[in-house]
């Protein structure tokens, strides 16, 4: 059926199709300023003759060429819109093109005055015919100019292409506060459609994350949003939003739910993809189980085929609008699906019996993947590898569930060994354990499988605070690697009880099981677990206040990950020289190298590793004797900002961080008053990491070292108590206090009670507050415990 629109030429009465972006009421497009603007311009330059608006089905093509066509019609001596959907053969379309330019053009002419432009959508079945078609007609019409809506480009002369991408969805995260939501496009049109149905809907806290994941879910394409905008009427959206996980089909609507001519996702996904070639069906089918794209290799080891095939196929789907591209930080090119075809594809697959050798084949690669990882480190296979992987979590994990499920259990153990350090602080990590649970659980598995799957579970079981059960798996694990004699399994356990010591802030237990398993993991020559052991041992070294000690074994340890081109690992050891060099030159000197090694943490994509980082830098800014009211404030955003970067981490603070943090909150309250602490960390918690790190890592919040303050001899305390009073108040340990004064830790302990009994005061964070009113601390290079 030909479907005219609004013509200058020729306003005479139509019959147009119902509910065509063409021809219904005008509503605002929303988050598309940037490419209406630029489709116009196109539209109205006279050496732009033929203007396609290509893009993924459900992306708002015609709605957004509509709108340019409406507001373009001034300029154009004629117009007419075709709607090519209900014509059936290309006889049908010959017969309408040439009815529409015999009818409304007054014949052939250069004249800019005398241009007509012609718009045509629904173009989806003639893709073949049109190239050559339009090719004539701008060939024997030179007044005329095209507007062509198709799902992708026609390769025709001169074509002038403009691709339409999704609208900008959330967080996937959930990272993104209720401002931050409100300024983004998707959200804004669910919002907007959902008024349609339920005037009094709003964005509150309590919906926010509900309707971030929906939105997130629909990919950003305007119809899958309008579709789960129009579910609303009767429902909240995290009704709506369980729905969709369980069924993608909750995805369609009948009446005005939208203006295009797809009542449902599925569907509009099914004609897309109906519209490709065997082969490429056949492919899709090979990499959907991909969660978060692949790149060039993942999708020959996976299929099977030669790279030229796999590259051909690529750009062919790539510019048919089914695949989209994205970049790695290394450069490479990577592709995927968008996740309602993903969803779709694997729907299709599991109907037909073809989705466990998908997954099988999915699994098996990430296996071979990370067993490439155990290779000599001058291969640098590795340092290749690891970023990948981080972006590949959710699909390890997948791997990972799908070996558990298929009876695998040692895959899956070989998998959480090789990856256990990059789950840490993306919130996967309490999944992992879960499935490790799930393989301990069974009676019929292998004993080494069970040793080694004890001794993964027990280190991933420190980092989310579990240290009774960790111990528990630990020390079993290495039990029996002793037992059977396995001196490498012996160290590598031995490591790990040593970092469980660590994390409870038992530093002499500590540094007693890692400088054994350092020496014993080198006379094996794991070097690689070696670095691990050395990394701990020096924050240990720190914490007793070796700093010398804890410099040099740092720096072996990142000399030994630098070599295996992990560079989450160097970072995070990186950040223990930058103490070392704080404790020895100060904070301003200092200052920069910590925050070049945040930024390094931070890149890695560790949330948790740098929120300890974080609260490890203000802990130390704490105990600088001329931190500035500023730069308290700095303090308490930077305590704050911590705890939002570790939400969804599942992983917990180091307990023998937990009591300097605890400390410094306190000396932060009582130094700036509740109001403004209470401002500051709210402020904290709204911060990026990027914003965190370069405000807590800001020297201005230093002042020029003042004078000590002279011992007042009409107090109520000796000299030697209000020393360490004032070392207290810098938020030193009792042992670092002893080795300030050069005395005994009991001796230490014996002045501090004595204080507090002559202050009457029941803490020592009173003491602190005592002496903050009545004196000055001193300079300190003391380190958080």
């Amino acid at each position: 059926m030909l479907v005219p629109s609004q013509s200058v030429a020729d306003p005479s009465p139509f019959e147009p199709r119902p509910f065509t972006p063409w021809n219904h009421f005008p509503t605002p497009l929303i988050g598309r300023e940037g490419e209406l603007e630029a489709l116009r311009r196109r539209l109205t330059d006279p050496s732009a003759r033929i203007v396609t608006v290509t893009g993924p089905v459900g992306v708002g093509k015609s709605r957004l060429a509509a709108t340019a066509f409406n507001d373009v019609l001034p300029t154009f001596a004629g117009a007419r819109s075709l709607d090519l959907d209900s014509l059936r053969s290309d006889t049908e379309l010959e017969r309408a093109l040439h009815d529409v330019l015999e009818t409304n053009t007054a014949g052939p002419g250069p004249s800019e005055g005398r241009r007509f432009l012609l718009a045509l959508d629904g173009c989806d079945r003639f893709m073949e015919r049109l190239p050559s078609l339009l090719t004539r007609l701008l060939a024997t019409h030179h007044h005329l100019s095209l507007l062509v809506v198709a799902p992708w480009s026609l390769g025709v002369y001169e074509e002038q292409i403009l691709r339409l991408a999704p609208l900008e969805t959330p967080c996937v995260k959930g990272t993104d506060g209720l401002a931050q939501l409100r300024r983004l496009p998707s959200v804004q049109l669910f919002v907007r459609r959902t008024r349609t149905v339920r005037p009094e809907f709003e964005l509150t806290p309590e919906n926010h994350d509900a309707v971030a994941r929906l939105c997130a879910m629909t990919d950003g394409l305007p119809l899958a949003i309008e579709l789960a905008a129009a579910q609303m009427k009767l429902c909240s959206p995290q009704v709506v939003l369980s729905e969709l996980v369980r069924d993608m089909d909750v995805l369609s609507a009948d009446g005005g739910g939208t203006l295009s001519a797809h009542t449902g996702m599925r569907s509009a996904i099914s004609m897309a993809l109906n519209r490709l070639q065997g082969l490429d069906r056949e492919f899709l089918g090979q990499v959907a189980a991909f969660h978060e794209g692949f790149d060039l290799p993942s999708a020959v080891a996976v299929t099977g085929l030669s790279p030229a095939e796999v590259q051909h196929l690529l750009e062919r789907l790539v510019d048919m609008n089914v695949l989209y591209t994205g970049e790695c930080n290394d450069g490479d090119v990577t592709f995927r699906l968008s996740s309602l075809t993903r969803r779709h594809v694997l729907d299709r697959l599991r109907e037909i019996g073809g989705l466990e050798r998908v997954l099988r084949s999915h699994a098996a690669y990430f296996l071979r993947l990370t067993d490439s990882l155990h290779g000599p480190p001058a291969s640098g296979e590795r340092e290749r590898l690891l970023p990948r992987l981080r972006q590949w979590s959710t699909d390890t994990r997948s791997a990972m569930g799908f070996l558990l499920d298929d009876g695998d259990h040692a895959g899956a153990i070989r998998l959480a060994f090789a990856l256990r350090g990059y789950w840490h602080g993306n919130g996967r990590v309490r999944g992992i354990t879960e499935m490790l649970d799930r393989v301990l659980s069974d009676p019929g598995i292998p004993e080494r499988v069970s040793v080694e799957g004890r001794g993964i579970l027990g280190e991933l079981l420190v980092w989310v605070g579990e240290y009774d059960r960790a111990e528990e798996h630990l020390r079993a694990s290495l039990n029996a690697y002793e037992t059977a004699s396995d001196q490498r399994g012996a160290a590598t356990g031995r490591r790990r009880l040593g970092s469980l010591a660590m994390y409870r802030g038992e530093v002499g237990d500590a540094e007693r099981l890692l400088e054994k398993s350092s020496w014993e993991l080198a006379s094996v020559s794991e070097e690689y677990e070696q670095a691990l052991a050395l990394r701990d041992l020096a924050l240990c070294r720190m914490m007793s206040g070796d700093h010398a000690a804890a410099e040099a074994t740092a720096q072996q340890a990142r000399r030994e990950f630098a070599r295996w081109g992990d560079e989450r690992e160097e970072a995070m050891t990186d950040c223990v020289l930058a103490e070392t060099f704080w404790a020895r030159e100060g904070a301003e000197r200092a200052l920069p190298r910590y925050r070049a090694a945040l930024e390094a943490v931070h890149a890695s994509g560790d949330r948790a590793a740098c929120a300890t980082g974080v609260e490890r830098a203000a802990v130390l800014m704490a105990r600088e004797q001329t931190l500035t009211d500023e730069g308290w404030r700095t303090v308490a955003r930077a305590l704050g900002a911590a705890v939002a970067m570790r939400s969804g981490t599942d992983c917990l603070p180091p307990a023998c961080l937990g009591g300097a943090v605890s400390d410094t909150v306190d000396q932060a309250r009582l130094r700036l008053g509740v109001r403004v602490f209470n401002e500051c960390w709210g402020r904290g918690l709204a911060l990026t990491p990027e914003e965190v790190i370069g405000e807590v890592l800001d020297p201005s919040g230093l002042a020029a070292p003042p004078e000590e303050a002279a011992y007042p001899e009409d107090g109520p305390l000796t000299k030697r108590e209000f020393q360490v009073a004032e070392l207290v108040a810098r938020g030193m340990t009792n042992r670092e206090v002893a080795r300030n004064l050069g005395i005994s830790e009991w001796t230490a302990v014996n002045h501090l009670r004595r204080i507090m009994r002559k202050l009457d005061c029941s803490s020592r964070v009173q003491v602190a507050g005592w002496f903050t009113r009545r004196g000055r601390p001193v300079r300190s290079g003391g380190t958080p415990t």
